[in-house]
């Protein structure tokens, strides 16, 4: 079959071509996007042509006038930043307009269900960007910041006992108006019932994130099926190890911390001149957090109890401002 001439020289003479899209927004909608925008420090040493983008559920303003996130994964991100780049977290006195400062971005969970997400500048403009999901962050953090396969073995128990005990907290002990304050940037009354219907959705994204899914797959049933008053005693059973397991994870990690010549934690209390590590910052995001957000749950009560660890925590995030 042939193309007709006439049609044939009509493309010949208007050829197809495929144009840019052009994002024009309304200044209600450049307004709505700069709230979202929380600007880290300028660089201390001598900054290349790239800029970076973190980007998370929400943040919260901390005592000290920063912002952190408001999930784990995402905040052991932002400050994981702080160490490889030589900046400090953003605070209320930074210029959220300036656009040659890296940056941490509230996305909507509806539009990306796998936060954090790590955007990268290469030519110095948004035009040329890189995206980098979690998996990808980990395994690149790993390689630069762990030096010990011992360490190395303590992330992963973070990663894995902490992550799920956060996890099991939020879906079985935390009710959705908390859970859309801390996952969800706009709670005006007039978008509390839309965020509502959302519960489900991010209860669902963070199921299937960092392997819980895989670890707990009773749990993982019970939300993922539309019977979801169906549960059994293998939901118990996970529930019940997962906050056992965070017990004992606590314990011994407040047991290496204590020693003076642990190799594991690069910042002691009574030493804040040292580097911190990715084990000191992902550690300190779940306790932050876990103080910040879940007062009267089974977690924070087993962690009040390690009063190394929370002060740990704390010098992690100081140390990163």
């Amino acid at each position: 079959m042939t193309i007709p001439e006439p049609l044939r020289v009509l493309f010949d003479t208007f050829p197809i071509s495929q144009l840019p899209s052009v994002v024009q927004h309304t200044a209600q909608e450049k307004v709505a996007l700069e709230k979202r925008q929380y600007r880290y420090s300028q660089r201390r040493s001598a900054s290349p042509l790239t800029k970076f983008t973190v980007c998370v559920h929400n943040v919260y303003k901390a005592d000290d006038n920063s912002y952190l996130a408001t999930d784990p994964l995402c905040l052991t991100v932002q400050l994981a930043m702080c160490l490889k780049l030589d900046v400090s977290i953003p605070k209320v006195n930074h210029d959220h307009l300036d656009k040659s400062r890296d940056l941490l971005f509230v996305v909507n969970h509806h539009a990306c269900e796998q936060l954090p997400l790590y955007l990268e500048d290469e030519d110095g403009s948004s035009k040329h960007q890189v995206v980098r999901d979690y998996n990808y962050l980990q395994d690149s953090l790993i390689q630069s910041l762990v030096t010990s396969s011992t360490e190395l073995m303590l992330i992963t128990l973070v990663d894995c006992v902490l992550y799920d005990s956060w996890v099991t907290t939020l879906l079985f002990e935390m009710d959705s108006k908390q859970l859309c304050s801390m996952y969800i940037h706009d709670i005006t009354a007039n978008h509390t019932f839309v965020n509502s219907l959302s519960v489900p959705q991010l209860s669902h994204s963070l199921i299937h994130r960092n392997g819980f899914n895989l670890r707990n797959p009773h749990i993982t049933k019970l939300y993922d099926s539309i019977y979801t008053w169906r549960t059994d005693k293998y939901v118990s059973f996970e529930k019940e190890r997962n906050l056992r397991e965070l017990h004992h994870a606590l314990e011994n990690l407040e047991t290496i911390l204590s020693k003076k010549n642990s190799d594991f934690f690069h910042i002691k209390t009574s030493d804040k001149d040292k580097s911190i590590g990715l084990l000191d910052v992902k550690l300190a995001s779940y306790i932050t957090l876990c103080e910040q957000f879940m007062e009267g749950t089974t977690m924070y009560n087993t962690l009040l109890g390690h009063h190394l660890l929370r002060e740990h925590a704390r010098q992690v995030v100081k140390q990163c401002s």
